[in-house]
């Protein structure tokens, strides 16, 4: 969509590898680097200027990202698009002097999608460029859903490997 510098911070690695196929020009491992603020440094020295992100996609799901995706943005233009906190995950500390006014960042939060949405990914798996069947990495029957959440909150390892996406086939796996 025109970005022309994308980076990914998460993991495990295998996720990590699969956003690198899917377009990241450079992906940062949590496990490797586990200070939020070491990472926010590194975003920094890999921008422009050491400026920080346009645009910050939170997708993680927890709280407590939140305040390191607002650290990531440059100052005067950066916007946070937060879409992982669709359930409660607890609350996060940030100073909104420092983390939102002083930058002038812009927060949003996106809940749901429209047609246009769906339309727009259409076209884009219609152009087969990417690896999207690699997204799913385990297919399991409804009678597993409890150990993919388990393992979704340890070790992201299912049947031995790596999880990157789990799908959830009612009739089985």
């Amino acid at each position: 969509a025109g970005a022309t510098q994308i980076l990914a911070i998460g993991g495990p690695p295998r996720r990590l590898e699969l956003a690198r196929a899917l377009g990241a020009d450079e992906v940062i491992d949590i496990a490797a680097v586990p200070d939020p603020a070491e990472r926010v440094r590194r975003v920094r020295a890999w921008t422009p200027g050491e400026g920080g992100a346009d645009v910050v996609f939170g997708c993680v799901g927890r709280a407590a990202a939140v305040p390191e995706g607002l650290r990531l943005l440059k100052r005067g233009t950066g916007r946070m698009i937060e879409i992982g906190n669709a359930l409660e995950s607890g609350s996060a500390s940030f100073s909104p002097a420092h983390d939102l006014v002083a930058p002038n960042a812009t927060l949003v939060g996106h809940w749901a999608t429209h047609t246009e949405h769906w339309v727009r990914a259409l076209r884009v798996l219609a152009t087969a460029r990417l690896p999207i069947a690699e997204i799913v990495s385990h297919q399991i029957p409804l009678t597993r859903v409890g150990e993919a959440i388990q393992s979704l909150l340890g070790d992201y390892r299912l049947d031995g490997d790596e999880v990157i996406k789990i799908a959830v086939a009612p009739n089985g796996g």
